[in-house]
């Protein structure tokens, strides 16, 4: 059974799309990623920007998380949301801080604070079980806000 980071079920009717995901299959998943936007009735920047996060997300999971990543994506009332899941040693916590600047000589990594500036709505659990990140995103006139985790 599909799940939310609260527990509740995932209507099965309203996943848009549902692998597993590595480097090779990359690709694939990210035109799956704009097909279901489209398909909700996302264009232009707002579809660029659902498919840029779900990416990111995917992408920091493969690399960090062993190799394989598990996405999700779902349409409710409230919009489209993305649950992505590895199962590597966590997110350490100097990334986790929202606020934190890259430090001089070290390599900008936008991903969790480029996914933080465009969504409202994450929520997070990370730790040596793995991660498990869960974005919410407006579609539409819907406004979708949650509680943020970090």
């Amino acid at each position: 059974m599909l799940e939310t980071s609260d527990g509740s079920p995932i209507d099965v009717h309203a996943v848009l799309l549902a692998e597993s995901v590595t480097a090779g299959s990359l690709e694939a998943m990210r035109c799956g990623v704009r097909e279901s936007g489209q398909r909700c009735g996302l264009d232009g920047l707002p579809l660029a920007q659902f498919v840029l996060v779900v990416h990111e997300l995917v992408v920091n999971a493969i690399r960090h998380g062993g190799g394989l990543a598990w996405a999700v994506v779902w349409r409710d009332a409230a919009g489209l949301h993305c649950a992505v899941t590895d199962r590597g040693g966590g997110i350490p916590r100097r990334y986790l801080d929202p606020e934190r600047g890259t430090p001089d000589g070290e390599i900008p990594r936008y991903g969790l604070r480029l996914v933080r500036q465009i969504c409202r709505d994450i929520r997070l659990d990370t730790g040596s079980h793995g991660t498990y990140i869960e974005i919410g995103y407006a579609v539409g006139a819907a406004v979708v806000r949650g509680p943020s985790g970090g």
